[in-house]
């Protein structure tokens, strides 16, 4: 892991949004244990893990809810930051129950990475993991 990462997520240590955030130590954590090179990723909601995977992703996809109408946006929050490289993230808002399922991933697109941290409740992240499990690469997390 780069000095890079470390330093943005320590900066980040205590930044919060709508939804929350994860501690810094457990995207540390995270981070830790992806993949060595260019590594494709996906998640469900976004914060500070969309900042850290635009750095350690080619190619990192985004299904949020579209929050930027209100004061504590979380995808403001991540498209302000300056350290985030936008031009490898790829957003699809809505309600994940209607996004994923009709998304048009590219033809033989794996995933070496996933995180389901979107609605958080009861089946969302059951629907989200049925959804994505079949794009997740032979040994990804």
């Amino acid at each position: 892991m780069s000095e890079t990462i470390k330093q943005i997520l320590a900066r980040l240590d205590h930044a919060a949004h709508r939804g929350g955030a994860f501690g810094s130590d457990v995207l540390l954590a995270i981070a830790g244990v992806l993949p060595a090179g260019d590594i494709t990723s996906v998640e469900t909601g976004c914060g500070k893990s969309t900042i850290m995977f635009s750095n350690l992703s080619r190619r990192h996809y985004v299904f949020a809810y579209d929050d930027r109408d209100l004061p504590d946006s979380s995808v403001t929050m991540v498209q302000s930051d300056p350290e985030v490289k936008g031009d490898r993230i790829e957003w699809v808002y809505g309600p994940t129950q209607r996004t994923i399922p009709y998304y048009k991933f590219p033809d033989g697109l794996l995933f070496d990475v996933m995180l389901i941290d979107g609605p958080h409740g009861y089946p969302f992240p059951d629907l989200e993991y049925a959804f994505l499990y079949e794009k997740l690469k032979t040994g990804g997390i």
